[in-house]
């Protein structure tokens, strides 16, 4: 997304809570195959979840502001600002922490995602994200959170047969990994989830 010469990526899926409900509501409606290749965009690694409350378009757009006031209109300008670290830590109106980089895409030059260890920051496994999305989607015909919740659906068995045959990822192996997956299950799910 441009913003006054300044061309920013956010990857909003993996690092804006919000958005990332929306999209799971949204797919909810869809076919597995859409959601499945919706979903890729999560990637295979850790991540670090926004969950404050700045939408993701004024991220964007204050995050455009700070570099544009910094005289970053371009990606040399951006190499030589962000120094050998290759990298800077800014904060936005909330006080909430990000990291700007330089982006591998050739549409845009910086690239910002939330600093670790911060209030509104919670660190997930994409597979543990994956998974809830696949039990949304089994579970999307039955009637709000507490249901899809109930302790015997989120049992190892049920978590490794949807793992296997929806995500074909390898089974969870132990009782703190299941436990790891329901707790980021309700942090995403449950608007009242603190992290």
């Amino acid at each position: 997304m441009g913003n006054n010469s300044v061309i920013v990526k956010f990857n909003a899926l993996k690092h804006h809570l919000g958005f990332l409900r929306k999209e799971i509501n949204r797919w909810k409606q869809l076919e597995w195959q859409e959601v499945l290749q919706g979903i890729q965009g999560l990637g295979s690694n850790q991540f670090d979840l926004y969950t404050g409350t700045l939408e993701s378009v004024m991220i964007l757009s204050e995050a455009g502001e700070y570099l544009k006031n910094n005289g970053i209109d371009s990606r040399e300008r951006l190499r030589a600002w962000l120094g050998r670290k290759g990298y800077r830590t800014f904060s936005l109106s909330d006080g909430s922490r990000w990291v700007v980089r330089e982006s591998e895409e050739t549409s845009s030059y910086a690239h910002i995602h939330p600093a670790r260890l911060q209030p509104w920051v919670y660190r997930v496994k994409a597979s543990h994200v994956k998974t809830l999305i696949a039990i949304v989607f089994d579970r999307r015909n039955l009637e709000g959170v507490e249901s899809i919740l109930a302790p015997e659906e989120m049992s190892a068995p049920y978590i490794n047969m949807i793992r296997k045959e929806r995500l074909h990822l390898s089974p969870v192996r132990s009782l703190e990994e299941s436990r790891r997956i329901a707790q980021t299950f309700r942090l995403i799910m449950n608007d009242s989830a603190e992290p």
